[in-house]
């Protein structure tokens, strides 16, 4: 399901839980900032024979992001997320529900497409008779067609699996340093303020298991660095001693109230062994006049490597300035 979606809809299993580490690395503006999060499931326990009952799983994630390099205006300016460059601390729960369908793997939807990857198996055998035969013995299973014809995964995602949903709850904190010039001396003065934000996330994964739909909510209070101006003192004489760019007073606080929708799609290539990730996002500020449209990308390469890098354009207007903002980044990821 790659990088939209689960890995597999789980099969009914005992209280089974899962850890997965992630590592993110991106720039932007000057900027960087590293993030590390933890996240696990645990899945639901069902009695013999109620596979097909429908399923709520639970899952969870930890995340802490640092800035590395350049200052920090603690604004995403893709998402409008107020505590987007801070150092951040969030923690959240999700919810999976779902119906697990045992019998879909003898629909005909997905033997036929078994009997196509048969015939490519053959062909592929070219003369070898006993490659040929064991082509011809190969029963019915997922990794056959994504062996043979990974061109067909997507048609068999559909044959194979219904759509689910998520509704995800998660709070946040961030801690950021701002400082100021006083005017009456041109000391630098410092300071350290706490934001905080809560969200609500509900995700539709549509049958084909590579896009996916979104609508979140999200609240936030963090802290607004004043803009950068030139402070002199009251009485200036030389205005190279008497002058000094910076903020003029102390952060203010601000609040906000962010609605996002979006569309996810992994589009692979025909080999099956890679593909490109496309998401467009778009969030609002229903307290303000402040909008952003956001589009990241991403390639994943074939083989065992978890290395995806990519690019996020993004566009919006905050505080009545619009801004076109390019950054790179870097994914992996790895369990435990």
């Amino acid at each position: 399901m790659h990088a939209f979606a689960f890995d597999a809809i789980f099969g009914c299993k005992m209280g089974k839980a899962a850890r997965v580490g992630a590592l993110d690395i991106s720039t932007e503006d000057s900027k960087a900032k590293s993030s590390f999060s933890l996240s696990g499931y645990f899945s639901g326990k069902c009695a013999d024979g109620a596979e097909a009952d429908p399923r709520l799983d639970k899952s969870w994630k930890i995340s802490l992001s640092i800035p590395i390099g350049g200052k920090s205006d603690l604004l995403d300016k893709g998402t409008l997320a107020s505590l987007g460059d801070g150092t951040k601390l969030s923690a959240g729960i999700t919810l999976l529900s779902f119906r697990p369908d045992p019998g879909a793997i003898a629909n005909r939807g997905f033997l036929d497409l078994m009997e196509q990857a048969k015939r490519q198996c053959s062909l592929d055998a070219g003369t070898d008779e006993d490659k040929k035969q064991a082509c011809e013995n190969l029963l019915p299973a997922e990794n056959v067609i994504r062996t043979y014809t990974p061109w067909l995964t997507l048609q068999m995602n559909r044959a194979l699996y219904s759509g689910f949903w998520t509704l995800g709850a998660e709070g946040a904190v961030s801690v950021a340093r701002y400082s100021h010039i006083e005017a009456a001396t041109l000391e630098e003065k410092k300071d350290r303020e706490l934001g905080y934000s809560g969200k609500l996330t509900f995700n539709y994964y549509f049958p084909d298991a590579v896009s996916k739909f979104k609508i979140e909510g999200e609240y936030s209070d963090a802290a607004k660095s004043a803009k950068s101006t030139v402070v002199c003192k009251p009485v200036v004489v030389t205005p190279a001693d008497d002058c000094k760019p910076g903020a003029a007073t102390g952060p203010t606080r601000e609040d906000a109230l962010i609605v996002r929708t979006g569309y996810a799609r992994y589009f692979p290539f025909r080999t099956g062994k890679a593909g490109i990730g496309v998401e467009l996002l778009g969030s609002k500020d229903v307290l303000s006049e402040d909008w952003a449209v956001e589009v990241p990308v991403y390639v994943t390469f074939p083989g065992t490597t978890l290395i995806s890098p990519g690019v996020k354009v993004s566009y919006g207007s905050k505080d009545g300035e619009k801004d076109l903002t390019a950054n790179l980044f870097v994914k992996t990821a790895f369990s435990f």
